[in-house]
C-alpha cells in the first residue's frame, strides 16, 4: 500500500455521510467522487487524505488500498457527541487543513467540529438544488459550498448565498478520463485555496463576526486544563463587621 505522504501537501479529511451500499443516487455520486479524488490527487501527492466513512465495506477497502487513512464513525442527521469528539481529536492530532463534507449528516458533523477547531469546511452538494439541511449549516457556520450543476449554482444564488462562498465543480464519473481529470483538478485547487486562505487569515468567526459566547464555550470543552488555569483552593469567608 502506498501511504500518502506528500511533503507539505494540505491534509484534507473527506467525510462521506453514507455507505456506498446503502446510499441513494446522491450518496453514490458522492462516494464515486471521494474515491476518484483520493486516487487522482492523493496518489500524486498533491493532497493528503483521511476519509471518514460510516461503515466498513468494499469501498473502505479500496480507499485503504489507495493509501488513504480511514476512520469509521456514524454520521446521522443529528451528529452524536462521540463522533464530534473523534473528529476533533483527528483534526488536532493530524494537523488537518480542510474538512470536505458530502451529504447533510457529514456537513453537520464537519460544521460542528470545524467551528470548535477553527478548520474551514467545504461541502459538495449533489443534486439540482440546495436542500434545507445544507443551507442551515452553511448559514450557521459559514461553510463553503460546491455544487455540481449550473442549475444548483443559480438556485444557491437565488437563496442568497454569497458568490464568494460558492463554487460550481461538476464531476461526472461516467465522463471520459480527460474530463474527469479536469474536474478533479478544479476541486483540488479549491481545497488548496481554502487551506491557504485559512492559514493566512486571523483566527476569527468564519462569517466575519466576533466569536460568540457559545463558540468560546464549545472550544473550552475540548481544551486541556492549563497549569495557570488550575483551580485554586477556596478561601474561607471572613466575617463581616456590622457598620457603625
Amino acid at each position: 500500500m502506498n501511504r500518502q505522504r506528500g511533503p507539505g501537501a494540505p491534509h484534507v479529511v473527506e467525510l462521506l455521510g453514507a455507505s456506498e451500499e446503502d446510499a441513494d443516487a446522491d450518496g453514490q455520486a458522492a462516494a464515486r467522487l471521494v474515491e476518484r479524488l483520493v486516487a487522482q490527487l492523493g496518489q500524486s501527492g498533491a493532497l493528503r487524505f483521511t476519509v471518514l466513512c460510516t461503515a466498513e465495506g468494499p469501498q473502505a477497502e479500496r480507499l485503504r488500498a489507495l493509501g488513504a487513512e480511514l476512520v469509521i464513525v456514524p454520521m446521522p442527521d443529528d451528529p452524536p457527541w462521540h463522533a464530534i469528539q473523534v473528529l476533533v481529536g483527528l483534526i488536532r492530532s493530524r494537523d488537518v487543513d480542510v474538512l470536505h463534507a458530502h451529504l447533510p449528516g457529514a456537513h453537520r458533523l464537519a460544521g460542528l467540529a470545524g467551528r470548535i477547531t477553527g478548520v474551514p469546511v467545504l461541502c459538495t452538494v449533489q443534486g439540482q438544488q440546495i436542500d434545507m439541511p445544507d443551507l442551515e449549516v452553511h448559514r450557521m457556520i459559514g461553510s463553503q459550498l460546491s455544487v455540481v450543476s449550473e442549475a444548483s449554482y443559480f438556485h444557491a444564488l437565488g437563496l442568497g448565498i454569497a458568490p464568494e462562498r460558492l463554487g460550481c465543480d461538476a464531476f461526472d464519473a461516467e465522463a471520459d478520463m480527460a474530463a474527469q481529470t479536469a474536474s478533479l483538478q478544479a476541486i483540488g485547487q479549491r481545497l488548496v485555496g481554502i487551506a491557504v486562505a485559512a492559514a493566512v487569515a486571523p483566527a476569527a468567526d468564519p462569517m466575519g463576526e466576533a466569536p460568540s459566547r457559545g463558540l468560546a464555550q464549545a472550544r473550552a470543552l475540548v481544551q486541556p486544563l492549563q497549569p495557570q488555569q488550575a483551580l485554586q483552593p477556596l478561601q474561607p469567608l471572613q466575617p463581616q463587621r456590622p457598620a457603625r
